[in-house]
């Protein structure tokens, strides 16, 4: 008897316990953002709460029916991109007010919940309720001491090569074929760690010296050549890394605080820019400076930004554009140390114009073992030798005229994101996307040649470049001097002399 009763009070304990999980109702499944009747613009990324373990979610947009489902996705986020438009060049979702709603379904397949979230789609307008900000690349408060950044980099590019060169005909004797792998001349995959430093700041008509150095760099390549698994269309594998030679490269620029660069943006060069912004080993790939308006932005706001690109790996020329940019929205992210930062997410999609693509389309064919051509930068040396044309009439524009009208088509879509720590004044974060795609015309078949003709190389080149703000390393000591290279830097890397800035 006394048992019963010693136990009595964890029983009444155990039985309260399983009451209130029995009347506590489940956590429901909701969208967490977009936040009702919000506005969103770009690439939005819808994120949910509470989802379901092992389960999957269904998005419907405007409506419920199948013309408004959109996708499946058994992910606790859904990326929508309002800027998608569809074949006929019409956005598939309109300015204006959107519904949308998510069907949760446990791992069973089970329907356990839904929920819905009116929002705004306002990418060609400003929210003026929004908070303005002024955006800079450094303040006055950097004029105490240099600010040393590092930022990881790494870049992979993927390519689908069709036509080209045919095998020839056999002839008795011959050895048997070899299985190939698929022809991957243009897959690289690139890893650099760059160091940036802000120095004298304001010393000159208002701008900063920012330098960059190559720490450390890595690139390989797909393996080529037979398949020793006898598989056929497939890719192979990744070749062992190997150094780049783009270790200890370095370029110094004089920027003012809304990120312009006087030896970039403007036409008349004075000496004492180029000076400061001499470099003629510029890495695009680390090229990063987004150039803000002077007055306050809010989400929507959109200008005109001018910015270094890379077309293609392994790193190469550099191309200079201006693109209109757009500040998305407010979004907090968290550096690799886990701080939160709350920043401006900036997107920039443009096509790049037809002379520019056309240059990059030549340089991938030269990769994929296309017809080099004379006059053309990134292909041969212009030896002067060029064919005239078939009317004997000189080109009107040289020798590197004629190659621009190789393709039968060509196009270069870019689109680069950005999320700027605006305390911070600092990039946190870059993505960069390239998209490059060329066809060449038929190619003139000899009649008398025994070997079959080539066919016209179509290629499908996907870049896609990502950066961000490594903020692991502990920053540098008080000491620092010019030239002190591993005192101030704390890695491995000296800094360049004056009289190699200088380029003497």
């Amino acid at each position: 008897m006394k048992t019963i009763f010693r136990w009595a009070p964890l029983f009444v304990i155990a039985l309260q316990a399983l009451q209130a999980l029995q009347l506590s109702p489940a956590r429901a499944q909701t969208i967490l953002y977009p936040k009702p009747n919000q506005q969103v613009r770009g690439a939005v990324k819808v994120t949910f709460e509470n989802f379901p373990e092992g389960g999957f979610a269904m998005i419907y947009l405007d409506g419920t029916d199948l013309k408004s489902f959109r996708e499946a996705t058994s992910q606790p986020f859904y990326l929508l991109d309002t800027r998608v438009k569809d074949p006929g060049g019409e956005q598939k979702l309109s300015e204006g007010e959107h519904s949308m709603r998510v069907v949760f379904f446990d791992a069973g397949g089970k329907r356990v919940s839904q929920s819905d979230v009116t929002f705004t789609v306002a990418n060609s307008s400003v929210d003026e309720s929004a908070e303005g900000v002024k955006l800079r690349v450094w303040t006055n408060r950097d004029r105490s001491n240099s600010v040393l950044r590092r930022y990881r980099i790494t870049a992979e590019s993927s390519a689908k090569i069709e036509g080209g060169p045919q095998p020839k005909k056999k002839k008795e004797g011959d050895a048997p074929d070899e299985i190939l792998y698929l022809p991957t001349p243009l897959d690289y995959q690139i890893s650099m760690l760059i160091r940036t430093d802000v120095r004298d700041v304001g010393l000159h008509d208002g701008a900063a010296n920012i330098r960059s150095v190559v720490q450390a760099a890595y690139q390989r390549q797909r393996q080529m050549g037979p398949n020793p698994t006898g598989i056929e269309k497939v890719k192979g594998p990744w070749a062992g890394w190997g150094a780049s030679a783009d270790v200890g490269k370095f370029f110094v620029k004089a920027v003012r605080a809304n990120g312009s660069d006087r030896a970039f943006d403007d036409t008349e060069k004075k000496p004492s820019y180029l000076n400061a912004t001499r470099h003629a080993d510029t890495l695009p790939i680390a090229d990063l400076l987004p150039r803000f308006p002077e007055g306050t932005v809010r989400p929507g706001s959109t200008w005109e930004s001018k910015m270094t690109l890379l077309g293609a790996l392994p790193v190469g020329e550099q191309i200079k554009v201006g693109a209109p940019m757009t500040f998305v929205a407010f979004e907090k992210i968290q550096t690799p140390t886990g701080v939160e930062k709350r920043c401006a997410k900036l997107e920039a999609r443009f096509n790049l114009p037809q002379k520019t693509a056309t240059l990059i389309a030549l340089v991938l064919q030269k990769g994929a073992g296309g017809v080099e051509h004379p006059g053309v930068p990134g292909t041969v040396p212009d030896t002067g030798d060029a064919a005239p044309p078939a009317d004997d009439a000189a080109p009107a524009a040289g020798a590197a005229a004629a190659p621009l009208e190789k393709f039968a088509t060509v196009s270069s879509i870019v689109t680069r994101e950005i999320w700027f720590d605006i305390a911070g004044s600092q990039i946190l974060r870059s993505t960069d996307a390239v998209s490059t795609y060329f066809e060449e015309f038929p190619p003139l078949v000899d009649p008398e040649a025994e070997d079959p003709p080539p066919l016209p190389l179509k290629v499908a080149y996907d870049l896609r470049i990502t950066r961000y703000l490594d903020d692991r390393v502990p920053p540098p000591t008080h000491g620092y001097q010019s030239g002190g290279g591993p005192a101030h830097s704390k890695d491995n890397v000296r800094d360049p002399s004056h009289a190699k800035i200088l380029g003497k």
